[in-house]
């Protein structure tokens, strides 16, 4: 529907978003060297199927009159856009398309109906962005597409500072009761309703270290409830505002991957980035695609079974060890999350596809 403007390495960026039929649209963008076409919502792949064809039908029209005023170089359409990829590349005329893969189910027969969904939903792209390796493994070994798949990951813009002022982090850690030698963890879930199992979890293990836990629950999804779950060494509660210079206070963050993870590949939560940029250790569940980003032993944890958490947080009570896991966490994201060097990368793909760049 509008159009924002932004720049990508001297290059003009319009941003295209429009409602999608029988829905409630999360409009999302990010930099690019292309124009954007992208409402954005997670439904079953009839439904799917369903919203995408009309609004795309009744959208058709303006959708070639923004290709034809805006000359792109590079079309870039988010996973969704794939049931309809035929209808985006009429409206679009010769103009390249990009698609980007996020996350998709494991395929368990490749001649089964979901295997054939998805070939038919990248059929007619130039080149599909994958977001991980398992991704782009799933992609090929299933003979899914003969296009070409690049991967690419999703980042964060890192703060300016490495780190907040001393008396900044002192005075958060005090507020949770930390003493000397205590470890300050950050319990992050992806699910409210996992809010108790994740707790429970933890708690079965933190007794073995020295450490007050915060759990950060955002403050629309905070249930009065959540604040029974609270005890002398685990604060659970809304936000907090601060929630950033916490997580450069904190020295570790415990997040558990769904279990339907298993059957899915896997996209890294932007928090975990936010956490380990920050210099924050993370400690989560091992499934397909966590190894990654998180270097078992080295810039965090990742675990099978609750036991083996058990063993790897005991590791926690040596200072220096933590000291170096923190920090490579930040060498991390930098080095490969950095939302700069991920934009060359995009520019890299669409240079070698476009007939202008």
């Amino acid at each position: 529907d509008s159009g924002t403007m932004d720049s990508l390495h001297g290059r003009s960026v319009p941003v295209y978003s429009g409602p999608r039929l029988f829905h409630s649209p999360r409009y999302s963008g990010t930099p690019s060297a292309a124009s954007f076409y992208s409402p954005h919502a997670s439904h079953g792949n009839f439904r799917q199927v369903l919203e995408l064809s009309t609004t795309m039908f009744a959208h058709q029209s303006r959708l070639s009159e923004a290709v034809r005023r805006e000359q792109p170089d590079v079309i870039h359409v988010t996973d969704n856009w794939g049931p309809v990829l035929p209808l985006v590349r009429r409206a679009a005329g010769g103009v390249p398309i990009t698609l980007a893969k996020p996350s998709m189910e494991h395929i368990q027969d490749s001649a089964g109906a979901y295997a054939r969904f998805i070939r038919m939903c990248l059929r007619g792209c130039d080149c599909i962005v994958s977001y991980d390796e398992t991704c782009t493994q799933c992609l090929t070994g299933a003979a899914l597409t003969e296009s070409p798949v690049e991967t690419i990951p999703w980042g964060i813009v890192p703060p300016r500072e490495k780190r907040i002022p001393q008396e900044r982090v002192n005075a958060i850690r005090s507020r949770y009761g930390c003493g000397e030698g205590d470890l300050l963890a950050v319990v992050s879930i992806q699910s409210d309703r996992a809010l108790s199992e994740v707790l429970n979890e933890w708690r079965s293990v933190a007794g073995a270290i020295p450490v007050k836990t915060v759990a950060a629950v955002k403050p629309p999804h905070w249930r009065e409830e959540f604040g029974k779950l609270s005890s002398e060494d685990m604060f659970v509660e809304s936000g907090p505002a601060d929630f950033t210079d916490l997580l450069h206070a904190a020295d570790i963050m415990f997040s558990p991957t769904y279990s339907r993870f298993v059957k899915r590949t896997f996209n890294p939560p932007l928090t975990w980035m936010e956490a380990m940029v920050r210099g924050t250790a993370l400690i989560t569940s091992a499934c397909p695609g966590v190894s990654a980003l998180v270097q078992d032993g080295k810039n965090g944890f990742s675990y099978a079974s609750p036991g083996e958490l058990g063993v790897k947080i005991a590791a926690l009570k040596d200072p220096s060890r933590v000291r170096a896991m923190q920090e490579a966490a930040r060498e991390t994201i930098s080095g490969k999350y950095d939302v700069a060097g991920i934009a060359k990368r995009y520019v890299k793909v669409w240079s070698r596809i476009s007939r202008a760049l």
